[in-house]
């Protein structure tokens, strides 16, 4: 898919499950969604659920990029310290 489909894509997909992708997602966030899943839907929609869960988990209404870029990369798991 072309930037505009994967934007249109992920429109269709919240639409049919009752969601707004214009009241979730900010306009720089479809791009980023499509920069890094290349257009494929499968990855679209990975990308999306795992920024939608990060907004939960974060209590955030919306995915903004720095949802989309996820953490920084200086940031570790603590869980995985723990020795």
């Amino acid at each position: 898919m072309v930037e505009a489909e994967t934007a249109e894509y992920i429109r269709h997909r919240l639409r049919v499950a009752g969601g707004n992708a214009d009241v979730f997602f900010e306009p720089e966030v479809m791009r980023e969604v499509h920069r890094l899943s290349l257009g494929i839907s499968r990855l679209i929609n990975t990308l999306c659920d795992t920024a939608l869960m990060a907004c939960k988990v974060d209590s955030e209404f919306r995915v903004t990029g720095r949802v989309a870029r996820g953490p920084p990369a200086n940031k570790t798991d603590r869980s995985r310290s723990r020795g």
